[in-house]
Order: C-alpha cells, then structure tokens, then sequence
C-alpha cells in the first residue's frame, strides 16, 4: 500500500519519537516536510537561532538514518 505524503509524515513523526526526538527535532522535521529546508528560513519560521537548527539538525539527520530501514523495507 502506497502512502500518502501525510500519512508518511506522521508515520515519520511516531518513528522519530519511539527513537526519542524532542519537539525541536521534531518542529524542524515538519519545516521539511512542509518545504521549508534552508537554516535561516527554518529558524525564522520557529523563531530560533540558525546555530540552533544546525545542532538540532545534525541530531535529527541521525535519529533519521535509524529509522530508515523501517520505510524502506516496509512491505
């Protein structure tokens, strides 16, 4: 069954909380699912420094390579 983009990003969402995200993680994986993607235009939209999203990144970018193999191998 394909999932739709919502469905996927809840999905997304749950995975990265059992794998233990926090909300700032998870602001920013919304951001990008939502299109906005650059540093500066993700910390203006949440009102955070840009230092912030790069340190918030680089965790995420983490948690996410974790959970991968969850989506990929999805039958």
């Amino acid at each position: 069954k394909m999932l739709s983009t919502e469905e996927a990003k809840n999905e997304s969402i749950e995975a990265l909380q059992q794998f233990g995200a926090d909300k700032k993680e998870i602001n920013v994986f919304e951001c990008w699912a939502a299109g906005i993607n650059k540093p500066k235009e993700v910390g203006n939209y949440l009102e955070i420094d840009v230092d912030e999203v790069y340190v918030i990144t680089k965790r995420l970018v983490k948690r996410l390579e974790k959970i991968q193999p969850r989506f990929i191998n999805k039958p």
